[in-house]
């Protein structure tokens, strides 16, 4: 019913599909029947009827009956029957007093690999699992139970049973979990499960909230990238609180794998502008000098406050002859850093296309509307596809907004690239004469449910079944990748700020409108806007994904932002949605009639 992503592309809907030809074969009533029969059931074709078996052997198990005739047979179909029956025979055992622990660790060793997984299973099923909030409950298992599991973990070639036994993890005390942990992060064939490396992670979490040297060893060598990079984060972190753990973690890390905790550690402090270097930080730097890593440890030197970097990433930002992407993720880094000739950089570089659209962030800093109206002069200079980079940077603060107006005015900027989600922010602004001005040059958002409602009577009027059969489509796609695509995705392709349009309900165009037209009416937690007020007087808007005392992450529609927490003087919820209402009102109505159809649409349209 479900793609990979878990969308329906067509619907959303799930379908229930059945043979039109095929008899209903009678269920067995299992209740009052023999005890001889519920044995046989094991070897059972029908699924069905081993499973109501089962429940009833459980029920009379609870009601006093030992059963104890019939466990001897399962406990004999274990040895000799064939895999699928030995399976069943061991959930039968479970259901009516538990398998004795001798038979589970001998079932380790069994040839069927769905067997031996649960066996791990059953011999942890009574161990507390974690909390929600991770907190470990377990006691430690019996030592031959837990010496077992970790020659299980060592030894046994089936994925099925490492993905049991790392299942496992979260119902063991922190000493055990951490032995049994790091035989399995050494198990190079699971380093690209879909599974493994995630729950390894999930197991491994609790012990990062103090962590031991021991920990900070195994980060380094684990065998799975994913969670190499997890424990890197975390432990970084809290840098400022465990400063041995980070320098442990680098001196014990591999050469493979020091890439992952480089990107660990970048995640971790990205925002901050200033952090407390490891001991080991400079023989880092020296091994790294000549490596692909260079650019990574260069960008986090900066962090840790290392002039000679911050030279190198101003001379690399600069440096036209340089490969454009590593030019801008060097821009990134300098203007994170904030250092004394920030404008003076930003500024050279707000000339060249591609590395502007960087440039423009550095500058959103300095309140001088000398700069706004500079910026405004620039827009020709920045590529199409950078400039809503340059729009939400001269909507950010009123000296700008008022320069990018102006321009706006003066037809130097059209009007149709100022977005709704813009338009909000300079109102956001809370100044009278740049609310005035964007009335007068772009429109004005509605905030009245009475006009918002009215507006979409009259749509509904116009968007009739057979003006929407003679939509341009391919127009429609065009302007949806414009408005809509930086934050929404229909059929795999666009952003992930709002919700996946595919499984919507699009063919419904009173579902559209109201949407569209009213999309604060009915908002998601998941989706509600927030507006960030910083320190120099700018301002920032949008979903808030993470926060904690150094940083706050938020997604805006030019992409995800994180800002060092020192930066901002005030968050203020909002119980709007990220999406503005006034998307559609700029545009002519063949064009709203075009985008609507197009959304209406149950597959994807071709452009050509």
């Amino acid at each position: 019913c479900h793609e990979a992503t878990g969308v329906h592309r067509s619907s959303g809907r799930v379908f229930r599909i059945s043979h039109r030809t095929t008899a209903t074969k009678p269920w067995k009533l299992w209740h009052g029947i023999g005890m001889g029969n519920l044995l046989a059931s094991v070897a059972d074709r029908d699924e069905w009827n081993v499973r109501a078996a089962r429940l009833e052997m459980m029920k009379r198990f609870l009601e006093g009956e030992r059963q104890e005739t019939e466990r001897e047979t399962f406990l004999e179909n274990l040895n000799t029957a064939a895999a699928a029956v030995r399976l069943r025979s061991l959930w039968a055992l479970q259901v009516t007093g538990g398998v004795p622990e001798e038979v589970l660790l001998k079932l380790l060793t069994d040839p069927s690999e769905s067997v031996r997984a649960w066996a791990v299973r059953l011999l942890v099923d009574a161990q507390l699992l974690d909390t929600p909030l991770s907190r470990i409950r377990a006691k430690a298992l019996p030592l031959p139970v837990f010496v077992a599991l970790v020659k299980s973990a060592g030894e046994d070639q089936s994925g099925l049973v490492r993905l049991a036994l790392v299942s496992a993890l979260q119902r063991l005390p922190a000493e055990q979990r951490l032995i049994l942990a790091e035989v399995l992060a050494a198990r190079t064939e699971d380093a690209k499960d879909h599974n493994f490396p995630a729950m390894l992670w999930y197991a491994l979490i609790p012990l990062t909230e103090t962590p031991s040297r021991e920990l900070a060893k195994l980060t380094g060598n684990i065998a799975q990238p994913l969670t190499r990079q997890c424990l890197a984060r975390a432990l970084t972190a809290q840098l400022d609180k465990q400063p041995a753990a980070v320098d442990a973690m680098l001196r014990s890390c591999s050469d493979e794998g020091l890439k992952d905790v480089l990107e660990g550690m970048s995640l971790a402090l990205k925002g901050r502008r200033k952090a407390l270097a490891p001991i080991i930080w400079p023989h880092v730097v020296e091994t790294t000098k000549d490596t692909d890593l260079a650019p990574r440890v260069r960008e986090l030197s900066v962090v840790f406050g290392d002039g000679r970097a911050l030279e190198e990433i101003r001379a690399l930002a600069l440096n036209k002859s340089a490969d454009i992407e590593i030019r801008k993720s060097a821009l990134a880094s300098f203007i994170e850093a904030k250092p004394a000739d920030l404008r003076e950089v930003c500024e050279a570089a707000l000339k060249e296309r591609f590395l502007n659209a960087v440039a423009v962030t550095g500058l959103t800093g300095f309140d001088d509307p000398a700069l706004g109206k500079k910026i405004a002069d620039s827009y020709n200079s920045f590529h199409p596809v950078d400039r809503p980079a340059l729009m939400g940077a001269l909507s950010a603060r009123p000296s700008f907004a008022g320069a990018l107006l102006e321009a706006i005015a003066a037809n130097a900027i059209p009007r149709s690239d100022l977005t709704a989600f813009q338009a909000r922010k300079i109102t956001a602004l809370n100044d009278a004469a740049l609310t005035e001005k964007l009335k007068t040059v772009w429109g004005s958002i509605r905030e009245s449910s009475v006009e918002r409602r009215a507006l979409i009577t009259k749509l509904k009027s116009t968007l009739t079944p057979q003006a929407l059969a003679g939509a341009d489509l391919k127009t429609g796609r065009v302007l949806f990748t414009a408005l809509c695509s930086s934050c929404h995705t229909l059929y795999g392709e666009g952003g992930k700020l709002g919700p996946d349009l595919t499984g919507a309900q699009r063919h419904d165009l009173d579902y559209l409108l109201e949407n569209i037209i009213e999309p604060s009416a009915v908002v998601s937690a998941d989706f509600k806007m927030s507006i960030i007020r910083l320190k120099d007087g700018s301002l920032a808007s949008g979903v808030i994904t993470a926060k904690n005392d150094k940083s706050v992450t938020f997604n805006e529609p030019t992409g995800p932002r994180t800002l060092d927490a020192a930066n901002i003087a005030g968050i203020e919820p909002s119980a709007d949605s990220i999406m503005p209402a006034g998307v559609v009102e700029v545009l002519p109505g063949d064009q709203i009639k075009a985008l609507i159809a197009y959304l209406m649409q149950p597959a994807q349209v071709p452009l050509k």
